[in-house]
């Protein structure tokens, strides 16, 4: 733990970095303004009717419910892969507060994470730029480009929102990278 001590300002600096790029990117460029496709009036009315009418609680469900595939003969399932299926989001009332505190102790969770990193690996605190900002800049790219990679193919994430969330990760761990290697010191 004397490592998050000794390195509080590279962990702090980073993850404000990034809280602030993140924040210009969602809501001054907002480039992933595309990143949903839009129903049709009706069909979003009749939607949102659905979910009040039937009053689905805030929670990620899945349709059909797969739990129930278990019992069921292969083709069965097979038959079932084949109808509609989906991921239904629904969100409660947005409180902008939370999700921006959360965000930012994420940040500072990747921050202690890479000055660990830097620490065991014996980064010198007197050394040139380029080797700790190398060694930072993947790690940070490591943390905020490759975690949701996955997860975005699985759910069927648009190619263009895969890469955008990509290329923001990417530009964040170099953020991070560049900071820490800035204030790196032992």
């Amino acid at each position: 733990m004397e490592f998050i001590i000794a390195h509080w300002m590279p962990i702090l600096a980073s993850a404000a970095a990034v809280w602030v790029a993140s924040a210009i990117a969602w809501m001054a460029i907002n480039h992933h303004g595309d990143d949903m496709k839009s129903l049709t009036p009706d069909a979003e009315s009749e939607l949102s009717n659905l979910v009040k009418a039937h009053n689905i609680a805030p929670g990620v469900y899945g349709y059909p419910d797969f739990k129930k595939c278990k019992g069921q003969s292969p083709e069965e399932r097979k038959a079932a892969m084949k109808e509609p299926m989906g991921i239904l989001r629904v969100w409660k009332p947005i409180n902008m507060g939370r999700p921006m505190i959360l965000s930012f102790l994420f940040y500072i969770f990747i921050g202690v994470l890479i000055a660990y990193l830097g620490t065991a690996a014996g980064i010198p605190a007197v050394g040139p730029f380029s080797h700790a900002f190398r060694v930072f800049g993947t790690a940070g790219v490591l943390a905020h480009a490759c975690g949701g990679v996955v997860c975005n193919m699985w759910f069927q994430e648009s190619r263009r929102a895969m890469i955008l969330n990509f290329v923001d990760g990417v530009v964040y761990g170099l953020i991070t990278g560049a900071v820490f290697a800035a204030l790196w010191s032992k």
